[in-house]
């Protein structure tokens, strides 16, 4: 028969070895789930950066179609002996919208320019205008005729000339103010310019 001491000592080894393979175990157990944390926090720092990588992608994509059909409006005006007309253009890259059109002189404010201009003789014509500004869109390039008076619309000289003056007269105490807007609805800086230069002349002869 074995001892009952050896018995012993041999459950005491046996149990001793088991503990220990447990401790193992356990040890193994931490050293994975620990593993498997950093995985899944490296995953989840991976899709942080990802997604804020993709968000300023977007955002810069976004920012160059704005600026790749970015409108730039402009007044022009031109006064010569058979022509004078004052204008809206489209300098930019991309549709332009008008929201908002004023001329204005004091007190007073029109939503047109030829709403501002005095009664022509009936030997004179408008060549061109534009009544209802507002809502107007202008491809890039493009031009908008708030008034266009030319000599050949009209049938006699003289009273051509004595209108234009006119309408000299009256531009010169004038502002024109326009908002406007791109395909996407962004806030975009006025056109405005003054149109005193119609008084030109007469402030030489005021100085003569």
């Amino acid at each position: 028969m074995v001892p009952q001491c050896l018995l012993h000592q041999i459950a005491m080894l046996f149990q001793e070895a088991f503990q220990q393979l447990i401790a193992q175990l356990d040890a193994a157990n931490a050293v994975a789930a620990i593993a498997s944390a950093v995985v899944a926090a490296a995953a989840l720092v991976i899709s942080v950066v990802s997604a804020v990588v993709a968000y300023r992608t977007l955002d810069h994509q976004r920012t160059h179609d704005k600026l790749s059909v970015r409108p730039l409006g402009s007044i022009v005006y031109g006064d010569f002996e058979g022509h004078l007309f004052v204008k809206l253009e489209n300098d930019g890259v991309g549709p332009l919208i008008v929201r908002r059109f004023r001329a204005v002189s004091g007190s007073e404010e029109f939503s047109s320019l030829i709403e501002a201009m005095p009664d022509h003789p009936d030997d004179v014509s408008w060549t061109n205008f534009v009544e209802a500004v507002e809502g107007r869109s202008l491809s890039p390039g493009g031009a908008l005729p708030l008034i266009d008076l030319q000599l050949e619309s009209s049938t006699s000289e003289s009273e051509y000339e004595w209108f234009r003056a006119q309408v000299r007269e009256r531009l010169g105490h004038f502002r024109l103010e326009v908002d406007y807007t791109d395909i996407y609805g962004s806030e975009l800086p006025q056109a405005t310019r003054s149109l005193k230069w119609f008084h030109r002349e007469l402030a030489g002869r005021a100085k003569a």
